[in-house]
């Protein structure tokens, strides 16, 4: 159920950091691997008309977890990132509700 989006990040790169998150984010979120996505969206960024591709955003979209639970995986993903040689990022958290939440028509509890 977590989703997680990529921009700004080369595919070889997307490729090697998701195989690194699936040994390690499945025990910190408390979900398995098969209810977690990976996405990557490409894009081109502009910051004040210059090109701005270097900075890699990272948007994850889950049922909100206790503040711990998001500082280790806000962690997780910017050591990884850095181990690819990215210095510039953005991680933001994007909290779903339970209520508005289906999983093949299944709601959250």
């Amino acid at each position: 159920m977590p989703h997680i989006v990529f921009r700004n990040l080369e595919k070889n790169n997307f490729e090697k950091i998701v195989n690194e998150l699936k040994e390690t984010l499945p025990d910190i979120i408390g979900c398995p691997n098969h209810k977690i996505t990976y996405n990557l969206i490409e894009s081109y960024t502009l910051i004040d008309q210059k090109d701005s591709n270097l900075f890699t955003f990272v948007n994850i979209s889950y049922i909100e977890r206790p503040k711990d639970i998001q500082d280790k995986v806000a962690l997780t993903l910017d050591t990884a990132l850095r181990a690819l040689g990215k210095d510039n990022i953005a991680i933001n958290f994007t909290y779903l509700n339970k209520q508005a939440y289906y999983d093949n028509m299944e709601q959250k509890k």
